[in-house]
């Protein structure tokens, strides 16, 4: 991936939340983002004793909401949509992390690798 385009800590507390950040851009142009039929994003996750855990992601847009003077509410998209993803470490050490991206009828590739040290 791209530079900037990954975004998570490499630390975190056992039984904290560890959430990853892609820039959705970055792994291309996704027509239905929302159903996991035709995009999804997953990591495989190891902890320091070689449990696997498969956690899957999701897509996020952040919105604003306004209301004007007449009462009428509306959305506005606030930065770039981002696929997340969210785990819960429940050991203490280094947990290796592959992130696992498939569009459509695609095979799945690994896009990025990253670790986080669980204390």
């Amino acid at each position: 991936l791209p530079g900037q385009a990954l975004q998570a800590p490499h630390l975190v507390e056992c039984f904290a939340i560890w959430e990853a950040r892609i820039v959705a851009s970055a792994l291309g142009k996704c027509e239905e983002p929302f159903s996991p039929t035709v995009a999804r994003l997953d990591v495989e996750l190891f902890s320091p004793s070689g449990v696997r855990h498969e956690v899957p992601g999701f897509y996020y847009q952040d919105f604003a909401r306004s209301q004007d003077s007449a009462g009428h509410e509306s959305l506005a998209p606030q930065g770039e949509p981002e696929w997340r993803v969210r785990f819960v470490p429940r050991e203490a050490g280094e947990h290796k992390a592959r992130f696992i991206w498939q569009y459509g009828d695609l095979t799945p590739k690994a896009v990025s690798y990253t670790h986080l040290r669980a204390h």
